[in-house]
Protein backbone atom coordinates (compact mmCIF):
# COMPACT_ATOMS: atom_id res chain seq x y z
CA UNK A 1 0.00 0.00 0.00
CA UNK A 2 1.11 3.68 -1.29
CA UNK A 3 0.54 6.09 0.82
CA UNK A 4 -0.27 9.25 -1.53
CA UNK A 5 -1.72 11.68 0.83
CA UNK A 6 -1.27 12.21 4.94
CA UNK A 7 -3.71 13.55 7.00
CA UNK A 8 -7.15 12.24 7.75
CA UNK A 9 -8.39 11.57 4.37
CA UNK A 10 -5.78 8.93 2.92
CA UNK A 11 -5.53 7.96 -0.70
CA UNK A 12 -3.94 4.71 -1.18
CA UNK A 13 -3.19 2.51 -4.19
CA UNK A 14 -2.87 -0.99 -3.57
CA UNK A 15 -2.33 -3.99 -6.37
CA UNK A 16 -4.98 -6.42 -5.99
CA UNK A 17 -4.50 -9.51 -8.52
CA UNK A 18 -2.48 -8.04 -11.06
CA UNK A 19 -4.64 -4.73 -11.28
CA UNK A 20 -4.81 -1.52 -9.00
CA UNK A 21 -7.60 -0.51 -6.74
CA UNK A 22 -7.85 3.13 -5.33
CA UNK A 23 -8.93 3.03 -1.62
CA UNK A 24 -9.81 5.87 0.53
CA UNK A 25 -9.14 5.69 4.29
CA UNK A 26 -8.53 1.72 3.74
CA UNK A 27 -12.20 1.16 2.04
CA UNK A 28 -11.97 0.40 -1.63
CA UNK A 29 -13.70 2.94 -3.81
CA UNK A 30 -15.37 2.57 -6.69
CA UNK A 31 -17.22 6.06 -7.14
CA UNK A 32 -13.79 7.99 -5.60
CA UNK A 33 -10.99 8.81 -8.31
CA UNK A 34 -7.77 10.75 -7.31
CA UNK A 35 -5.32 11.97 -9.53
CA UNK A 36 -2.44 10.99 -8.04
CA UNK A 37 -3.89 7.78 -8.31
CA UNK A 38 -3.59 7.88 -11.49
CA UNK A 39 -0.23 9.53 -12.10
CA UNK A 40 1.54 6.78 -9.53
CA UNK A 41 -0.48 4.16 -12.04
CA UNK A 42 1.11 5.59 -14.93
CA UNK A 43 4.56 5.73 -13.07
CA UNK A 44 4.52 2.33 -12.46
CA UNK A 45 4.19 1.54 -15.43
CA UNK A 46 6.46 3.04 -17.30
CA UNK A 47 8.97 2.01 -14.42
CA UNK A 48 7.67 -2.31 -15.97
CA UNK A 49 8.01 -0.60 -19.18
CA UNK A 50 11.50 0.21 -18.77
CA UNK A 51 12.35 -3.30 -17.07
CA UNK A 52 10.70 -4.63 -20.19
CA UNK A 53 12.56 -2.82 -22.41
CA UNK A 54 15.82 -3.71 -20.78
CA UNK A 55 15.49 -7.87 -21.36
CA UNK A 56 14.76 -8.29 -17.84
CA UNK A 57 11.83 -10.07 -18.62
CA UNK A 58 12.50 -11.57 -21.70
CA UNK A 59 11.17 -15.00 -20.60
CA UNK A 60 7.35 -13.87 -19.52
CA UNK A 61 5.15 -15.80 -21.87
CA UNK A 62 1.72 -13.99 -20.73
CA UNK A 63 1.27 -10.37 -19.73
CA UNK A 64 -1.51 -9.13 -17.82
CA UNK A 65 -2.16 -5.23 -17.82
CA UNK A 66 -6.06 -5.01 -17.74
CA UNK A 67 -7.75 -2.23 -16.61
CA UNK A 68 -4.91 0.34 -15.47
CA UNK A 69 -5.27 3.22 -17.10
CA UNK A 70 -2.12 3.19 -18.80
CA UNK A 71 -3.54 5.12 -21.94
CA UNK A 72 -1.83 6.33 -25.05
CA UNK A 73 1.50 7.20 -22.89
CA UNK A 74 1.32 3.70 -21.81
CA UNK A 75 1.06 1.71 -24.96
CA UNK A 76 3.17 4.01 -26.35
CA UNK A 77 6.08 3.21 -24.07
CA UNK A 78 5.31 -0.90 -23.97
CA UNK A 79 5.29 -0.29 -28.29
CA UNK A 80 8.94 0.94 -27.31
CA UNK A 81 9.99 -1.80 -25.49
CA UNK A 82 8.60 -4.23 -28.00
CA UNK A 83 9.99 -2.94 -30.51
CA UNK A 84 13.19 -3.23 -29.24
CA UNK A 85 13.41 -6.49 -29.52
CA UNK A 86 11.61 -7.24 -25.78
CA UNK A 87 8.81 -9.67 -25.00
CA UNK A 88 9.91 -12.36 -27.59
CA UNK A 89 8.68 -15.14 -26.18
CA UNK A 90 5.21 -13.84 -25.24
CA UNK A 91 2.14 -15.76 -25.90
CA UNK A 92 -1.14 -13.37 -24.84
CA UNK A 93 -1.06 -9.91 -24.26
CA UNK A 94 -4.28 -8.44 -22.67
CA UNK A 95 -4.41 -4.42 -22.57
CA UNK A 96 -8.42 -4.25 -21.69
CA UNK A 97 -9.70 -1.25 -19.95
CA UNK A 98 -6.71 0.36 -20.36
CA UNK A 99 -8.43 4.00 -22.09
CA UNK A 100 -5.87 3.43 -25.27
CA UNK A 101 -6.72 5.67 -28.26
CA UNK A 102 -5.53 5.90 -31.65
CA UNK A 103 -1.96 7.60 -31.26
CA UNK A 104 -1.12 4.26 -28.72
CA UNK A 105 -2.36 1.84 -30.77
CA UNK A 106 -0.48 3.61 -33.53
CA UNK A 107 2.16 3.50 -31.97
CA UNK A 108 1.65 -0.53 -31.13
CA UNK A 109 0.93 -1.31 -34.38
CA UNK A 110 4.12 0.69 -35.92
CA UNK A 111 5.96 -1.52 -33.08
CA UNK A 112 4.58 -5.06 -34.39
CA UNK A 113 5.21 -4.35 -37.71
CA UNK A 114 9.00 -4.55 -37.39
CA UNK A 115 7.80 -8.16 -36.69
CA UNK A 116 7.94 -8.16 -32.96
CA UNK A 117 5.69 -10.27 -30.35
CA UNK A 118 5.77 -13.11 -33.51
CA UNK A 119 4.61 -15.29 -31.09
CA UNK A 120 1.45 -13.35 -30.02
CA UNK A 121 -0.80 -15.84 -29.76
CA UNK A 122 -3.94 -14.12 -28.46
CA UNK A 123 -4.19 -10.09 -27.98
CA UNK A 124 -7.16 -8.53 -25.69
CA UNK A 125 -7.94 -4.94 -26.78
CA UNK A 126 -11.38 -5.07 -24.66
CA UNK A 127 -12.84 -1.39 -23.01
CA UNK A 128 -10.90 0.75 -24.61
CA UNK A 129 -11.18 4.00 -26.80
CA UNK A 130 -9.49 3.04 -30.08
CA UNK A 131 -11.14 4.62 -32.92
CA UNK A 132 -10.94 4.45 -36.29
CA UNK A 133 -7.31 5.50 -37.03
CA UNK A 134 -6.04 3.51 -34.23
CA UNK A 135 -8.21 0.40 -36.45
CA UNK A 136 -6.66 0.89 -39.61
CA UNK A 137 -2.64 1.05 -38.29
CA UNK A 138 -3.90 -2.16 -36.03
CA UNK A 139 -5.51 -3.71 -39.60
CA UNK A 140 -2.46 -2.27 -41.89
CA UNK A 141 -0.08 -4.38 -39.45
CA UNK A 142 -1.86 -7.64 -39.35
CA UNK A 143 -2.41 -7.59 -42.76
CA UNK A 144 0.79 -7.40 -43.57
CA UNK A 145 1.75 -9.98 -41.46
CA UNK A 146 2.31 -8.67 -37.98
CA UNK A 147 2.15 -10.59 -35.09
CA UNK A 148 2.94 -14.02 -37.14
CA UNK A 149 1.05 -16.61 -34.75
CA UNK A 150 -1.82 -14.36 -33.74
CA UNK A 151 -4.72 -17.29 -33.36
CA UNK A 152 -7.86 -14.77 -31.43
CA UNK A 153 -7.92 -10.83 -30.77
CA UNK A 154 -10.76 -9.44 -28.55
CA UNK A 155 -12.58 -6.35 -29.26
CA UNK A 156 -15.66 -4.52 -28.34
CA UNK A 157 -16.27 -3.64 -31.98
CA UNK A 158 -15.52 -4.78 -35.20
CA UNK A 159 -13.61 -2.82 -37.40
CA UNK A 160 -14.19 -4.06 -40.87
CA UNK A 161 -10.68 -3.29 -42.11
CA UNK A 162 -9.30 -4.96 -38.88
CA UNK A 163 -11.81 -8.12 -39.46
CA UNK A 164 -10.94 -8.62 -43.36
CA UNK A 165 -7.04 -8.54 -42.12
CA UNK A 166 -7.64 -11.85 -39.76
CA UNK A 167 -10.19 -12.87 -41.58
CA UNK A 168 -7.92 -13.24 -44.56
CA UNK A 169 -5.03 -14.70 -42.09
CA UNK A 170 -7.23 -17.11 -40.28
CA UNK A 171 -7.29 -14.98 -36.74
CA UNK A 172 -10.34 -15.04 -34.79
CA UNK A 173 -11.92 -11.61 -34.12
CA UNK A 174 -14.00 -12.09 -30.95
Amino acid sequence: MTDLAGGDSTWAAAAVGGTWEATHGGQPSSKRSHPLTTLLLLLVFLTLAGAIASGAMANIVELWLSYNKIGDIGLTALADAVRSGALGSLFDLQLQGNRIGDEGMKAFSSAIATGALAKLEELVLTDNAIGDVGMQALAGAVSKGALASLKDIYLNEHHPALRAACKTRGVNCC
